[in-house]
């Protein structure tokens, strides 16, 4: 029955992802967006100049994220952020890679001002933006980026000197509001298909029990909504802090993170686990059951999924290294379960006790473990650097003896120990491909 559950959260978790998946490449958009912001607002210029500056990356990122939302295709690009300074437009729209359109924006305080130079002959052909509370003021400028069916929705004089004045909080208020958006997107979407599957599965399991004479009808219809509830709700929150963790690890850099799949598994096993905290804290579940059913749930969802997928990516195939991973992850689950139910819960001395001695435990083994990985990863690195200084010295040998073919392939043995593989090893293969091949060359 529990593992029932546990494959309809994880489940219904990935049809709410799907579901949302527009939403979630909006939110990569943002993020993608939000972060070159930033990284302009660090110029050496006085706010006066650094607000047009600005105003180009927001009105990109606005854009960008709404022609995600829609699947539209077509993308704005900064030409300031491709070192590109001196073009006559600010902005490049371009569609499969294509360009299909560009723009010059002013963002002047007085909207006269803009409109005059928004009249300088030089822009003639492209669009013309200024900010949003201006453009009744300039007749032939539009207040928001527009192409086609995708539109940035604008920005204020206001909102931008906001921006300007505090660039980090600006991006991180930006970025929240996607990602809540995306949770809310998939929590919903999470939440119907899992009262669909486990208002499903019930109905199976207590329809045949009213058959056998087991249940009246009035038990077998009480049962069947409480699963169906129940299943909603696990699926919802499954759904919607997959979508957070997703955002988490993009920000810290952790790329397998950022599949929806791995995000709704280890989201699936933080709700477990909570709920198998919380019933032990009750006294409903013993010690032993307690471990069980917590080693379940980091086995399950975390190991199977984020450990398999994500840690085995990133590590390679030590397998100690993954469960120490793995076993980090699953104390953290319990302490912060620990907390949230110390503080949201109202328990009787007893149950406080037992949730008390088992965040305390859950301290230490997030010590043991993190103990553990740092000395497997030690070790780990200190083999995969005797493999690079070998590959290093047959490059550095290779150019010594100006032999570039020993040196390519040196580093294609490179390559192939992060699982990656040269397009071309050989020249005579980079040369046939130029030769006769109609496809682009990407590098």
């Amino acid at each position: 029955m529990r593992r029932s559950k546990k494959t309809t959260d994880f489940t219904a978790g990935l049809v709410g992802a799907q579901c949302a998946s527009l939403d979630a490449a909006a939110s990569d958009a943002m993020r993608e967006g939000m972060d070159k912001f930033q990284q302009a607002a660090k110029s050496n210029l006085d706010n006066s100049k650094l607000k047009g500056k600005l105003f180009e990356y927001i009105e990109a990122a606005k854009f960008n994220t709404d022609a995600a939302s829609k699947g539209a295709g077509v993308k704005s690009h900064v030409m300031a952020a491709e070192g590109q300074h001196k073009t006559k437009h600010d902005i490049e729209f371009r569609k499969s890679g294509k360009v299909v359109g560009k723009a010059q924006l002013k963002a002047h305080k007085n909207p006269t001002d803009a409109k005059r130079a928004l009249q300088d002959r030089q822009y003639d052909g492209m669009k013309k933006q200024t900010v949003k509370d201006h453009e009744m003021k300039i007749s032939d400028a539009s207040g928001e980026m527009k192409q086609g069916e995708v539109s940035s929705g604008g920005t204020t004089h206001n909102e931008l000197m906001c921006a300007t004045n505090g660039p980090k909080a600006y991006a991180a208020r930006k970025e929240l509001g996607q990602v809540l958006d995306e949770a809310s997107s998939a929590g919903k979407a999470a939440a119907a298909a899992g009262a669909i599957m486990g208002g499903s599965v019930s109905a199976i399991r207590n329809l045949y029990a009213y058959s056998k004479g087991h249940k009246d009808g009035e038990q077998a219809a009480l049962d069947i909504a409480r699963d169906t509830g129940e299943s909603a709700a696990r699926s919802g929150a499954a759904g919607s802090l997959g979508a957070v963790i997703r955002h988490v690890g993009s920000k810290a850099g952790i790329k397998a993170l950022t599949k929806s799949n791995i995000a709704t598994a280890v989201a699936s096993g933080i709700i477990d686990a909570g709920a198998t905290v919380l019933k032990f804290a009750k006294g409903e579940n013993s010690a032993e059951d307690t471990a069980l059913r917590l080693g379940d749930t980091g086995c399950g969802a975390l190991s199977g999924i984020y450990g398999g997928a994500a840690a085995g990516a990133i590590f390679g195939p030590p397998g100690a290294i993954v469960g120490s991973i793995v076993g980090y992850m699953l104390s953290t689950s319990v302490y912060q379960s620990c907390i949230v139910i110390l503080q949201e819960t109202r328990l009787a001395e007893e149950e406080a006790d037992r949730v008390v001695a088992l965040c305390d435990e859950a301290v230490r083994s997030m010590d043991r473990q993190r103990s553990e990985f740092e000395a497997k990863f030690a070790i780990y690195m200190e083999v995969r650097q005797a493999t690079f200084d070998g590959y290093f010295e047959k490059v550095d040998s290779a150019l010594a003896s100006n032999d570039p073919d020993k040196a390519v392939r040196a580093l294609s043995g490179l390559a192939r120990s992060f699982g990656k593989k040269f397009k071309f090893v050989e020249f005579g293969e980079f040369q046939k491909f130029m030769i006769e091949s109609k496809e682009p060359l990407e590098l």
